[in-house]
């Protein structure tokens, strides 16, 4: 997937952000879904059964267990140790009789291993372009989060930042507010960039003190430490 991103860029000279626009490749999910589907559809089983959310594959082998594959990136691979076959009626006498597969769990286990084993890379395939679409257009939120603190004095609920350092403090808050894992460190050092290349080239930088403060509320393994501080 292709997606605009914003980025700044800042004159040393100037101290005001120049605003430009990327491309970014980004993996494709609805291409890395239909992929696996495809690879679903190769190995025996039914068209999907769209139930709101997930989609179920039934197989067309009795033996094989169906796939449940659900919107958020979750595939369940679930076989059965009684599967019926086929369901007759009387004639003599009302009532029906039924033919049945029966399975020990062992097996039934080993070919949903089986399955899952071949499905895999593709399935891991779309759960990382998911993951990397959702922090694609979660960088792009903190790109226009940041404008707008920093160019037009507007705080993420709204509130106005009358001042520089009110924009500062907003700016770090922003930084300290992401999550303690890999795409919160993501979205750090996007947020590192910003403040390197727009805050501290204008003429109202960090200062030592706001460093201090934030760093003592720091509660990440690297220090927040701005260019020239």
């Amino acid at each position: 997937m292709r997606a605009l991103l914003w980025t700044w860029t800042a004159w040393a000279w100037a101290g005001e952000p120049d605003l430009e626009i990327v491309v970014e490749d980004t993996p494709n999910p609805v291409q890395a879904r239909r992929e696996l589907t495809d690879a679903i559809r190769g190995m025996g089983y039914l068209p999907g059964l769209d139930l709101g959310g997930r989609t179920v594959y039934l197989p067309l082998q009795p033996w094989k267990p169906w796939i449940s594959v659900n919107d958020a990136g979750f595939v369940l691979v679930r076989g059965h140790a009684v599967t019926p076959l086929l369901i007759t009626p009387q004639q003599d006498q009302p009532g029906a009789s039924a033919t049945f597969l029966v399975s020990s769990r062992r097996a039934v286990m080993a070919e949903e291993s089986r399955v899952f084993a071949d499905l895999r890379p593709l399935v891991t395939a779309w759960q990382d372009a998911l993951a990397e679409e959702a922090l694609a257009f979660r960088r792009e939120q903190v790109r226009q989060q940041l404008w707008a603190i920093w160019e037009r004095g507007e705080g993420p609920d709204g509130q106005p930042l009358d001042s520089p350092a009110a924009r500062r403090a907003a700016v770090a808050r922003m930084w300290l507010d992401t999550a303690d894992n890999g795409a919160g460190e993501q979205v750090r050092v996007l947020i590192d960039d910003y403040i390197d290349q727009t805050v501290q080239r204008s003429p109202h930088p960090f200062t030592a003190e706001e460093v201090s403060a934030i760093n003592a509320e720091n509660p990440f393994e690297r220090p927040f430490w701005p260019a020239g501080r």
